[in-house]
């Protein structure tokens, strides 16, 4: 999956009431940090089916028709793998990236961001450059050119312009930011995770 990080992230410790459905669930939110909301329910079918008789034990079956499946893979994902995750410090939310659902992982600890965390530490300044960047245009995106040249306000370290340009490519791939026609925008996992940002910030 082009989305997924290049390490595949640890399964956390996770409720004894989980099934295998689950947990295999819970890796490839993981390992892909978001899916479209589509592309999720074709997952959590096939765990259901791949676990059959583990699902059946847990009153797990899949339902005839489009709708009822879309509501049994919500339920699953938010009512089930979402609350246990909390505890931990995360969460599952969903938030429509460019007119499609996407389902992601978000950090609730501030103090432990996440975002993008294989990253080193004169990348992980470049990344938050760049979101910042692309916020504060009009537009809310940014051309490459511009994108490249942030490398010349780092504080923390530096960065070659191919370093730069493996690193946006990192990103891309990730679904950290997406680039279109020679603009870098926010992708469905900045998305997600300023959206909760955001939200925490308007409780304070």
């Amino acid at each position: 999956n082009s989305r997924a990080s290049r390490w595949r992230a640890p399964l956390p410790m996770v409720s004894a009431r989980y099934c295998s459905v689950h947990k295999n669930v819970l890796q490839l939110l993981l390992d892909c940090g978001a899916l479209p909301e589509e592309e999720l329910i074709e997952h959590v079918i096939g765990c259901v089916e791949a676990h059959s008789q583990e699902a059946q034990a847990h009153k797990l079956k899949v339902p005839p028709t489009e709708e009822a499946r879309q509501v049994f893979m919500r339920k699953i994902v938010l009512e089930e793998i979402s609350p246990e995750l909390e505890r931990l410090g995360m969460k599952v939310a969903m938030k429509r990236h460019n007119g499609v659902p996407y389902f992601g992982l978000v950090n609730l600890r501030e103090d432990e961001q996440q975002v993008a965390s294989d990253l080193g530490k004169a990348q992980k300044e470049y990344f938050h450059l760049l979101l910042s960047a692309i916020q504060s245009t009009e537009k809310q995106s940014l051309d490459a050119a511009d994108a490249g040249n942030l490398r010349l306000e780092l504080k923390g370290g530096k960065l070659s312009i191919d370093e730069v340009e493996e690193c946006l490519a990192h990103l891309d791939a990730g679904g950290w930011i997406c680039k279109a026609d020679d603009l870098y925008s926010l992708g469905v996992r900045s998305e997600l995770q300023l959206m909760y940002s955001t939200q925490k910030s308007a409780e304070v």
